[in-house]
């Protein structure tokens, strides 16, 4: 039953039309399972349940009514909720994934000959190593999402950790800029090891391929973006034309 449903949008619309206990209750069990089947991690689908539970009053209808209704509208507001934040996340991915184009039109772009920057200099700019891509990354991901910090520490009971950057406390960015010397399979074990660390909801590897070490994008992406249901865990890889 859960093919009825075709996005967050239209779960909203079923809660809504949910006037009577047996139509709220079918209905909640058909947004779960398109939640399930469009891949939201277990924790949020718990989260939509909490919102959606009621215990009604086998002595009195009309209260079991109310507390549907009240039940009904925490859980409309969990998934409007949701839906912002899918809809920032989707913005997020985007601008990471343009990166490039932002690069490309800065650095590579030849400036108008009256202009005061000239070619050359704009040619000195060379990523070098992860330090060199996070201090451009923050400042290009400054206007648009004036929160983001970087380098914030975070305790996880075991030990300090700190991200590259920060966009709130359930969402972070690893910054990853491969070298020669850098295998693949050390990669791997680096984006294994921050998946563990951070308790962060949604964590978005940021990969500058500068030696080109990823020998399949699409599968090496899948690899991690599939890789739990805890956790949100997103992939953006760049492989620059001259870095």
């Amino acid at each position: 039953m859960a093919h009825k449903i075709q996005n967050l949008e239209e779960a909203v619309e079923c809660l809504q039309r949910a006037d009577d206990r047996e139509t709220y209750d079918n209905n909640v069990k058909i947004i779960r399972q398109y939640l399930k089947h469009a891949g939201v991690n277990a924790q949020t689908i718990k989260e939509f349940e909490e919102s959606a539970k009621y215990f009604p009053n086998e002595y009195s209808e009309q209260d079991t009514k109310k507390r549907i209704v009240k039940a009904r509208e925490r859980a409309i507001t969990y998934l409007e909720e949701f839906v912002d934040d899918e809809n920032n996340d989707s913005i997020l991915i985007q601008v990471l994934e343009n990166y490039d184009l932002f690069w490309e039109n800065f650095v590579e772009r030849k400036p108008h000959k009256s202009a005061g920057i000239k070619k050359e200099q704009l040619e000195c700019l060379k990523v070098k190593n992860e330090y060199d891509l996070q201090h451009i990354l923050y400042a290009y991901l400054m206007p648009l999402f004036p929160e983001v910090r970087t380098e914030v520490n975070e305790d996880t009971g075991y030990a300090t950790v700190r991200p590259d950057i920060c966009l709130g406390p359930e969402n972070i960015i690893e910054v990853k800029c491969t070298r020669a010397s850098m295998g693949e399979k050390k990669l791997m074990e680096e984006i294994e090891a921050d998946i563990t660390h951070y308790s962060a909801e949604n964590i978005y590897f940021f990969i500058y391929d500068k030696a080109k070490i990823i020998q399949n994008i699409r599968v090496f992406k899948e690899t991690y973006e599939n890789i739990t249901q805890e956790k949100n865990v997103h992939v953006i890889i760049h492989q620059p034309k001259n870095l």
